[in-house]
């Protein structure tokens, strides 16, 4: 055969060789040791992170007649006719081309016959979520009761599409994410055994490129590994898998961090002219402003983030003074973009906003912009960048409970009419002042704000009242306002009230007249 791909390869063929799911390894080997073999498992768990190869190495171990660890020894006859495919007592099934009931019954039809080299006969039916409804139906007896010499290893990526009745019947293990630290140990030791030389930052680089996923990265190990004859350069991966200088991406948060979103597009053109994928470009910026969050706030960032120290020490110093909260809205602005890109036609112009909008917080109105403003302004003052004047407060001067003597009114003569009067302005009358007081004091919201309308004068001992409208007139006029009026003008001394047009006493003096002359006959409506 020619060319072997690395994860195939080095694919585990013992349990001691499965990287990352030591708890699974555990459980199976102590089944294997004690005999206690269950009819039914289902593996779930991301995509390349060991299901089949467990299921193989399970399979072969369980017939192995070896065995003494509980891990197969691929050395006899039954474990080289599973490796060879020779023996037919280990079935593999894809669930995604054989996904019809009438493929099921064809197994539950084979699955009556014993084994012929081993002592089980194994089904290991890889993406079982794949099964149409019908098709697990026609598993269920099979798979609650089979056979003693029948064992299924159902292997899922989407637990979720699993019915209940086929969970209930199996026993589930699930899978986890391989640490990235595991991947790097691991395509260390694949590069040394092959005399790939390489930088560390470049194995760093794959597997965090890998997700979790040993497949993934072993995939893009394999590509950097043909990629050049020498040592294998951190530069080397990123021109493989389309990514973009470290420092380049950290100079395009810095320029967006500080508001600077003219450089920063500048730097994102440039890379588009270098054929970057605006996507891969993207997801790098989210990566970096996450990077810096997590730095911020954690005393052991380096040990989380997986990265080297250089490349920590690089995203330290961009966000260094930065509010936390501007990293956030850029994030968050990033990330929705992220979503936007899949179904764009024009990613690029989609990118160049989202700088915008992330640089720019002082043209978002939106309520998180005016929070990150508002916490910069704090910070600017908190470090002196920005003087606040002090405020002196207002002494609280306390007023005795004692009547105030009358000041004396300076008159100002105005002549009006052949006649003198004292013109007193509304807002600097003392008299006229105590009487729009009292009025609010008994709300008599009416009277207070037709007076506040008016001018008045003072014209001895006369409060003359003028420039009323007609229908304000008559409401004043009215015998219930005008006592009420009368009543508080007198309580500040001795003072009438006098409308415009009335003359002083005029009233009072006719009416007295008039009683001279006729006795009591003539009456006023005050008696």
């Amino acid at each position: 055969m020619g060319y072997l791909a690395i994860y195939r390869k080095y694919r585990p063929d013992t349990f001691e060789k499965v990287v990352g799911q030591e708890h699974i390894v555990k459980i199976l080997q102590n089944q294997i040791k004690t005999d206690k073999i269950g009819h039914a498992y289902l593996f779930s768990g991301a995509r390349g992170i060991g299901k089949t190869s467990i299921a193989k190495i399970f399979a072969r171990a369980i017939n192995c007649t070896e065995t003494k660890t509980g891990s197969p020894c691929n050395k006899c006859a039954t474990c080289k006719g599973i490796i060879d495919g020779t023996t037919l007592d280990v079935i593999e099934i894809d669930a995604a081309s054989n996904n019809r009931v009438e493929d099921i019954r064809d197994l539950r039809e084979k699955v009556q016959y014993p084994p012929v080299n081993g002592r089980y006969k194994v089904y290991i039916i890889d993406e079982v979520h794949m099964l149409t409804d019908q098709a697990f139906n026609a598993l269920l007896k099979t798979l609650e009761e089979p056979p003693s010499h029948a064992v299924f290893i159902l292997a899922t990526t989407e637990m979720q599409k699993i019915p209940a009745t086929i969970l209930s019947r199996c026993m589930r293990l699930d899978f986890k994410l391989v640490s990235q630290e595991e991947i790097e140990n691991l395509v260390c030791k694949i590069y040394d055994d092959l005399g790939k030389g390489y930088e560390k930052d470049a194995v760093t680089v794959i597997a965090r490129l890998g997700a979790g996923s040993v497949r993934d990265a072993l995939s893009i190990a394999d590509i950097c590994y043909t990629y050049s004859s020498g040592k294998l350069t951190y530069k080397d991966v990123t021109e493989i898998v389309g990514g973009t200088d470290k420092n380049i991406i950290a100079n395009i948060c810095k320029l967006i961090l500080l508001g600077d979103s003219g450089s920063a597009l500048e730097v994102v053109d440039g890379e588009y002219r270098k054929g970057r994928n605006i996507v891969v470009l993207c997801g790098e910026i989210i990566s970096a402003l996450l990077n810096m969050l997590i730095i911020k706030k954690c005393k052991s960032s380096q040990e989380i983030l997986g990265l080297p120290t250089e490349e920590v020490q690089l995203l330290s110093s961009v966000c260094e003074g930065v509010e936390n909260d501007r990293i956030l809205r850029a994030l968050e602005i990033f990330n929705d973009l992220e979503e936007s890109l899949r179904y764009s036609k024009s990613p690029r112009i989609l990118l160049e906003t989202a700088i915008l909008k992330s640089a720019r917080v002082d043209l978002d109105t939106s309520v998180d912009a005016l929070l990150v403003r508002v916490k910069e302004l704090e910070g600017k003052i908190a470090s002196g960048n920005i003087q606040v004047a002090s405020v002196k407060p207002v002494e609280n001067k306390v007023v005795e409970n004692k009547k105030a003597e009358e000041k004396p009114f300076v008159p100002h003569t105005i002549t009006e009419g052949g006649q003198e009067f004292v013109r007193v302005e509304v807002n600097s009358s003392e008299l006229f002042g105590k009487v729009l007081k009292a009025l609010r004091e008994r709300k008599n919201v009416i009277i207070w704000t037709i007076l506040r309308e008016c001018s008045a004068k003072v014209d001895g001992n006369a409060l003359i009242l003028s420039g009323l409208s007609e229908l304000n007139r008559s409401i004043l006029t009215k015998l219930e306002n005008r006592n009420i009026l009368e009543e508080i003008v007198k309580s500040f001394g001795n003072y009438e009230l006098v409308f415009q047009g009335e003359k002083k006493d005029t009233f009072k003096s006719d009416v007295k007249k008039m009683q001279d002359a006729f006795g009591n006959i003539v009456k006023t409506e005050n008696n």
